[in-house]
């Protein structure tokens, strides 16, 4: 979910609202990246990034429930060979 990480938000400078990528770089320092102004394309950008990341969420959520599962029978096939 890398490409998921931090939020994107709406920011007001100076009585303009901006499309603002928020998150923190790989030695913990955040970071801040203007998208662009409000827009209708800024609009449709800040909600098609929320839909993928609440979809790549739930499929992370449904392939780690397979894989515990999957996890528990190998233990448990294991130490039935024992």
């Amino acid at each position: 979910m890398r490409c998921f990480r931090g939020s994107l938000v709406w920011q007001t400078v100076k009585g303009e609202t901006y499309l603002v990528r928020s998150y923190y770089d790989q030695r913990g320092i955040r970071r801040q990246k203007s998208e662009g102004k409000r827009t209708p394309e800024t609009k449709k950008m800040k909600t098609d990034w929320e839909q993928a990341r609440v979809a790549t969420k739930e499929r992370y959520e449904a392939i780690d429930t397979v894989m515990a599962r999957q996890a528990a029978i190998a233990a448990r096939r294991k130490s039935l060979r024992n």
